[in-house]
This record gives C-alpha cells, structure tokens and sequence, in this order.
C-alpha cells in the first residue's frame, strides 16, 4: 500500500458501485471498504477489468471503469506505466468486442 494507504478514498466510496482489488493489498483493502461499498477480490488486473466491464454493462445507466491505484503494482508490474498501459489496452479490447457484439460502432 501507499503511505497514506486507502484511507483517502473512504469519504468519496458514497458513489461508487463497487471495488474490485488486486494485488498483495488486496485482502487488507477489501476488509477496509467493506463497510463503505462492495469489494470483489479478483487477484490481477485482466480479472479486475473484466469483471468491472461486465457488471457495468450490465448496470441501467451503464458505468464508468475507473483505474484508481491506491498501492504500488511491482508484485504484478515493473512500474505504474507498465501497469496503466496494460489496462488501456484491456479497455480497448472490450469495448472493441462489445462494439462487434452489437453490431455497431461508436464515436
């Protein structure tokens, strides 16, 4: 975990639907939230992202897919660019098959 660790982020959980943690913090993260907002423990972030892409499609008013790092990634990544470009590119992935799944293309 960062110094200040997730404790910053409690007063701003009102609006979010869920946290979906990864990495060695994991465990400790979802024990500190879980009282302020679902958690979902999902080890890395392929899972994290798929599972956050899934439930917000599935959401009525659609969702937002936040990348909000509260903690150093090196038990997954080699820094914080390496693990911002691997969510980038899941996201693209996603939303380019939802595209094809419905048949359309977005703007």
């Amino acid at each position: 975990a960062k110094q200040d660790g997730i404790e910053p982020t409690i007063p701003y959980l009102s609006t979010v639907k869920k946290v979906y943690l990864i990495g060695s913090s994991a465990d400790s993260f979802a024990a500190r939230l879980t009282s302020h907002c679902p958690t979902k423990v999902c080890g890395d972030l392929d899972t994290a992202t798929r599972a956050a892409f899934t439930d917000a499609k599935l959401s009525s008013n659609g969702g937002i897919v936040l990348l909000a790092p509260a903690a150093a990634s090196f038990d997954q990544f080699k820094n914080f660019s390496a693990r911002g470009d691997a969510f980038a590119g899941l996201a693209r992935d996603l939303c380019s098959s939802a595209e094809n799944q419905q048949g359309g293309h977005h703007a």
